[in-house]
């Protein structure tokens, strides 16, 4: 699992298309992508913290 926060420079054009295919990339390793604003981690951090930990719950390994 991968945690991608982003600031507002993800919002720019080139910089979106390099995220994307930075994830393609990671994703066909198998790898799945947790991403988040840095609004919402700096504003609301234990959601966050609850997402993360819901996602490992379900997605544990067996």
């Amino acid at each position: 699992m991968v945690i991608e926060i982003d600031g507002n420079v993800h919002a720019d054009i080139d910089v979106s298309i390099n995220d994307k295919e930075r994830e393609d990339a990671i994703k066909s390793l198998g790898i799945s992508i947790l991403r988040f604003t840095n609004e919402q981690v700096t504003g609301n951090l234990e959601n966050v913290i609850a997402q993360i930990e819901n996602y490992i719950k379900i997605n544990k390994p067996l």
